[in-house]
C-alpha cells in the first residue's frame, strides 16, 4: 500500500487535505479523495457561473453597484470583474455633486483596459448651464471621460452645443472608437466643430444632430451607418463622396439658408452604389421643397433595397405633410434600384401620386403605408387595382402592380373616413387561381383602423367575413385590427353579428 497520490503530495493543488494521508493500491486516488477532487471542480465551475451571471447585466445601469452592496464576497467579485464597468451612462443633472462624479471616475477605473461605452447627457435648457456649480461639474465630468479617451469604443453625448469645445480639449480617441453619437441640444446652431486631438478617429457608426459637415473632423472612409439630422443638402452630397462604405443612412435636411455654401452643388447626380437602406426624416420647415428636390435630383443609389419616408416626430394633427411624389418617382427611376421594401408614414396620400410610384417598383416585396391622421385618403382604388392585377396575364402584363409583393401593411389615417371592407379580400384576386404561379405571392397583410372616436366605423359585414375566412384557409396571414387596442376586428365583427342574431331571436314571438 502506498500513500494516495492526491492527499500525500503537498505540492498537488487543492482546497482540502486530510490530516493523515490515506493509503491505496499503487498510490492512486482513493474514493474519498476522488470525490474531493470532483467537489473542487464543481466549486470552480460555480465561481465561473457567478462571474458570467454578473456580466449578463452589463447594460443595466446601476447593477454593478447593487451587486457590490449585497455582501463582501459579491463586492470582491464585482470589483474584480472589469467587464461590469466598461459601460456607463452619466446624467449630468444627477451628477452635480462631487461625490457622484467621484463614483463615475472610480467606475471607469475598474474597467481596467477594456474598450468603453460612454453616454453623457445634460438638460437641454440654458438655465441649467448658467449655474456655476453645474458648469464646473460638467467640465469635471469631461475631464474624467477624457482620461480614458484612448479606450472609447462608443461615445454618445447630448449637451448644449457651445459646451462641445470643452469635451475635445484633451481627448485623443484611439483606433477602438467604433460608434460616435453627438447631439447638440438647445437652440444654438451650429455648435462648435468636432476636433479631437491627435489622429482623426475612423468610426463605423456615426450619428450627428445640428452639426456642419466640414466641422466634424473624423475619417468618413470607414463609416457604414450614419444618422444625420439637420444637415444641409450640399453637406450630405459631400459626405457621400467621402463615405464610400456607407450602407445604412438616416437623413433630415436642414433648409435654413447659409451665407455661403460650404460645398458646391454638383452638376451631375452623386452615385453611391453601396447604400442599401435609406430613411428620410421629414419635418415642417421653410424652404423645404427646394432642398428636397435638390436631394432627389442629385443622388442616385443603385444598390438601394429599403427606402423609408417618416416624420422626425409625430406630426401635428393640424398639419398634413405632402409626399414629394414627382421628385421621389424621378429618384427611383434614375437610381434603377431593385427596391425590396418601401415605408411611407404619416403623410398625405393621393392615388394619382402613390400608384405611379408603386407601378415603377416592380421588385418590391414589402410595403407599409400610413396616411396622415387628418388625411381623408381611403385605399379603395389601390386595393381594387391590386385585385385586378393579382394574376399576370397578357392583358395586364405591361401595367401589373407590385408583382413580387409578399407583405403589405396599411394603417388608416383619419377616423372620419371608413374603409370599404369588401375591397380587402378583393386585393388577393380570384380564390380559384391561388395555385397559379403567376399569382402575386402576397402572404402577409395587416390592416389597422381606428375604431375609437370614429363616427364612420362599421363592423365588417358577414359576406366579407366569409371571404376573409376563405382566404385564411389558403394559408395567407390576414389581420384586420384596431390600431389603438390591437383587438381583432374580424373576430369582433363575428361576435357583433352573433349578438344581433341572438337579440333578434329573443324578439320573435312564440307560436
Amino acid at each position: 500500500m502506498k500513500g494516495c497520490k492526491f492527499c500525500a503530495d503537498i505540492d498537488e493543488p487543492g482546497l482540502y487535505k486530510p490530516y493523515q494521508p490515506c493509503k491505496t493500491v499503487k498510490g492512486k486516488r482513493c474514493d474519498a479523495c476522488f470525490k474531493i477532487k470532483q467537489l473542487e471542480y464543481q466549486i470552480a465551475e460555480a465561481k465561473k457561473a457567478v462571474d458570467k451571471l454578473f456580466e449578463q447585466h452589463l447594460a443595466d445601469g446601476q447593477y454593478p453597484l447593487i451587486f457590490g452592496a449585497v455582501c463582501r464576497s459579491w463586492r470582491q467579485i464585482a470589483w474584480s470583474t472589469p467587464s461590469l464597468w466598461s459601460s456607463i451612462e452619466i446624467d449630468a443633472e444627477r451628477h452635480y455633486h462631487p461625490t457622484c462624479r467621484e463614483v463615475a471616475g472610480k467606475w471607469l477605473n475598474r474597467s481596467a483596459q477594456l474598450p468603453l461605452m460612454i453616454r453623457l447627457c445634460a438638460p437641454p435648457t440654458f438655465d441649467w448651464y448658467r449655474k456655476r456649480k453645474n458648469e464646473e461639474g460638467l467640465c469635471e465630468l469631461f475631464d474624467i471621460i477624457n482620461q480614458h479617451s484612448n479606450r472609447w469604443k462608443t461615445l454618445n453625448v447630448e449637451i448644449i452645443g457651445t459646451f462641445f469645445d470643452h469635451l475635445w480639449e484633451d481627448s485623443q480617441p484611439g483606433s477602438v472608437l467604433r460608434t460616435l453619437r453627438l447631439r447638440s441640444t438647445g437652440s444654438s446652431f451650429p455648435p462648435p466643430g468636432v476636433r479631437f486631438q491627435g489622429t482623426k478617429p475612423r468610426p463605423e457608426n456615426v450619428a450627428l444632430s445640428s452639426f456642419y459637415f466640414r466641422d466634424v473632423e473624423i475619417g468618413w472612409d470607414n463609416v457604414t451607418s450614419a444618422e444625420l439630422l439637420w444637415l444641409h443638402v450640399e453637406d450630405f452630397l459631400e459626405l457621400l463622396k467621402q463615405a464610400p462604405k456607407l450602407h445604412i443612412c438616416t437623413l433630415l435636411i436642414n433648409c435654413i439658408p447659409r451665407m455661403d455654401a460650404h460645398f458646391p452643388i454638383p452638376s451631375d447626380a452623386i452615385v453611391h452604389d453601396q447604400l442599401s437602406e435609406f430613411t428620410y426624416k421629414f419635418a415642417h420647415v421653410s424652404n423645404y421643397d427646394e432642398a428636397l428636390d435638390t436631394f432627389f435630383d442629385k443622388t442616385s443609389f443603385p444598390g438601394l433595397t429599403r427606402f423609408a419616408w417618416e416624420p422626425l416626430r409625430p406630426e401635428s394633427k393640424y398639419h398634413i405633410p405632402e409626399l414629394p411624389a414627382r421628385s421621389m418617382l424621378s429618384f427611383f427611376q434614375h437610381s434603377c434600384c431593385l427596391l425590396k421594401e418601401l415605408v411611407i408614414s404619416e403623410t398625405r396620400l393621393i392615388d394619382d401620386e402613390i400608384i405611379p410610384i408603386l407601378t415603377e417598383l416592380l421588385s418590391l416585396e414589402k410595403l407599409d403605408l400610413s396616411p396622415s391622421y387628418i388625411d381623408l385618403y381611403v385605399p379603395d382604388n389601390l386595393f381594387r387595382l391590386m385585385g385586378e392585377t393579382a394574376v399576370e396575364n397578357d392583358r395586364n402584363k405591361a401595367e401589373r402592380l407590385l408583382p413580387e409583393l409578399q407583405s403589405f401593411k396599411y394603417t388608416h389615417g383619419s377616423p372620419a373616413t371608413q374603409l370599404a371592407w369588401e375591397h380587402i379580400p378583393a386585393m388577393f384576386g380570384p380564390l380559384c387561381e391561388v395555385e397559379l404561379p403567376s399569382l402575386r405571392p402576397l402572404k402577409t397583410v395587416e390592416i389597422r383602423v381606428a375604431k375609437k372616436d370614429s363616427p364612420s366605423f362599421t363592423y365588417i359585414d358577414e359576406e366579407t367575413i366569409g371571404r376573409i375566412h376563405a382566404i385564411l384557409e389558403t394559408g395567407v396571414d390576414l389581420e384586420i385590427r384596431d390600431k389603438d387596442t390591437n383587438s381583432d376586428l374580424v373576430q369582433a365583427s363575428v361576435v357583433q353579428h352573433e349578438s344581433i342574431a341572438r337579440k333578434s331571436t329573443r324578439r320573435c314571438p312564440k307560436r
